[in-house]
């Protein structure tokens, strides 16, 4: 069966009997870790995992959490994004919330069936704080279609700031009665993708987890990427806002997500895409698949990228593969770096022209952008690539190098050899070598550069 042309690299279910065994990036032993100090908390504590979005937090998150689960404890998982649709967070909050206890046996009743006949404390709790929140009655909460009414307490006089604080401190009560009972186990509460999410919506999920939840036997595990969701505190704020700060009234300690291996997630994308060269064609610079993963790696040194951009990436070359026979000319190493730059520098993407790439411009142009900047990486092999990138850039230049090696050959036609300085002899030989070759590729028949920017437009995703 042919592999689709248009596909992505889906998101994979947790197999709860081999709960790592999609694990590329020995999470597993991050996740070791970080349980090591969760297991050690004896009081109301919010913990946030910190990693860029598109990174892999997710992937990592369900499978700690899972994990913890098998292990034997009590673990609840909130994606904030799946209810972003709805204006105010605590219901859904607190249905996902309500039912994953149920589900561990922590408590008996659920909101669908029987939240409002029971008479415990918390049940109770819960139900004034439906109504406080929502304007709702619960008997009828099931049947209504409109989550969008939901709202704030509207406190006017002391009468009903006092009310509120009865039913907070009964919620809390209610709660801590169902931590009492654990033996000193915790209740860990994952929450996800927070950033993802309208600003409001974050905002008044990390207030509800503030003042609602701060309960002994409470654990919060907050997925964010700390960087947007400051952004997103501006947002509401205004720019002036140290989002910093605000993070920390919520925040106990921020974990970091190590920054995963970009080499071992291309080799897999190549094999879950099914993006395979013939042998003939391995190692080619014009058609060789695997020389667009190395050069790729090469230039994404310069761009750091996330899980989600590198898979962005491979999944349009992907299309570039099953699109254009194998034997079509792609010219790898130029391939990749259009492909990296398309997604993160477009000016400099917009910039990378034959004229620039002419033999006048070719020198500058690459070492102010390109190698300059490879500088500071320490890279096996890296001096070859660069000139093999190099040579690529001029050979696919539109630029005919046996004219001008043959008006270079007549400036010096009446110097002696010994007196043809040094670099201009190594240009002649470069320019020899490429001259060569593009007799070889019949070079200027279209221009390349222009040719491989038209077949990324054909998949353009902006």
């Amino acid at each position: 069966m042919t592999k689709a042309i248009c596909c992505k690299n889906t998101e994979k279910e947790v197999d709860k009997d081999n709960i790592w065994s999609d694990d590329l990036f020995e999470r597993q032993k991050v996740a070791n870790n970080f349980t090591k100090i969760i297991e050690s908390i004896e009081q109301p504590y919010v913990l946030s995992i910190n990693s860029r979005y598109g990174s892999g937090k997710t992937f990592f998150l369900k499978r700690w959490a899972e994990d913890l689960k098998q292990k034997g404890e009590h673990v609840i998982f909130f994606n904030a994004w799946n209810c972003d649709f709805i204006e105010k967070p605590l219901i859904p909050f607190l249905y996902n919330f309500i039912l994953q206890l149920k589900e561990q046996n922590l408590i008996k009743y659920g909101i669908q069936e029987d939240l409002k006949n029971c008479k415990e404390v918390f049940c109770i709790a819960v139900k004034e704080i439906i109504e406080k929140y929502s304007g709702l009655n619960v008997d009828i909460l099931n049947d209504h279609k409109n989550p969008d009414t939901l709202k704030l307490p509207t406190i006017r006089t002391l009468t009903d700031y006092q009310e509120l604080e009865n039913i907070l401190d009964n919620f809390k009560k209610g709660l801590f009665e169902i931590t009492s009972k654990l033996n000193g186990k915790n209740i860990y509460v994952f929450v996800d993708e927070l950033e993802r999410c309208r600003p409001t919506f974050a905002i008044e999920l990390l207030e509800a987890i503030k003042h609602l939840f701060g309960v002994k036997g409470l654990v919060f595990v907050l997925g964010i990427d700390r960087e947007q969701l400051k952004h997103t505190i501006s947002n509401i704020y205004g720019c002036g806002m140290d989002g910093e700060g605000y993070l920390r009234r919520f925040i106990d300690l921020e974990l970091e997500l190590p920054q995963p291996d970009i080499k071992k997630f291309t080799k897999y994308l190549q094999k879950s895409f099914e993006i395979v060269n013939e042998d003939n064609h391995k190692g080619s610079l014009t058609c060789g698949y695997d020389m667009f993963d190395t050069f790729f790696n090469l230039f994404a040194l310069i761009y750091p990228m996330q899980l989600r951009d590198v898979e962005q990436i491979y999944a349009k070359f992907n299309v570039i593969t099953k699109m254009f026979d194998e034997n079509t000319n792609k010219i790898m190493p130029i391939l990749a770096i259009l492909l990296v730059l398309k997604t993160k520098d477009k000016s400099l993407y917009n910039q990378f022209t034959s004229e620039n790439l002419s033999y006048k411009n070719i020198e500058m142009f690459l070492d102010k952008n390109i190698i300059q900047k490879l500088n500071d990486y320490n890279v096996f092999g890296k001096k070859q690539l660069l000139e093999q990138f190099k040579f690529t850039c001029m050979l696919f230049s539109n630029e005919d190098y046996k004219k001008i090696l043959e008006k270079m050959y007549s400036e010096y036609s009446n110097s002696d050899i010994n007196n043809i300085p040094q670099e201009i002899k190594d240009k002649m030989k470069a320019y020899k070598r490429v001259a060569e070759s593009q007799n070889y590729y019949e070079c200027f028949e279209v221009n390349y550069i222009e040719y491989l920017k038209n077949m990324i437009s054909y998949i353009k995703s902006e």
